[in-house]
């Protein structure tokens, strides 16, 4: 399956492949990206804060490291702010 991520209204788009065999909440997804304070999306800003930074391979890594866990077959970016039309199984927006 083939995962298209919009970011507000950009003509730009990161699609990502994702195996079929697996259901994505993407509420459960939004609730790990800003829980979890080990992961490499949390970036420190010119005021010295800790702010999220992240995009579509946030959640190819979401889907690896939490869905997948050990299966073999992983997702993966296809494109990254890509801004020609491609086919794609399901959205989110960020």
């Amino acid at each position: 399956m083939i995962i298209r991520v919009g970011f507000g209204g950009y003509d730009e788009y990161d699609y990502i492949y994702c195996p079929d065999n697996i259901s994505i909440n993407i509420d459960d997804f939004f609730k790990w990206i800003y829980s979890d304070k080990t992961h490499s999306f949390w970036e420190t800003d010119e005021y010295g804060e800790r702010v999220l930074c992240y995009s579509g391979n946030a959640l190819c890594y979401w889907i690896n490291s939490v869905l997948l866990n050990e299966d073999k077959d992983k997702s993966y970016m296809v494109a990254e702010l890509y801004s020609e039309r491609r086919e794609y199984d399901l959205e989110f927006e960020f």
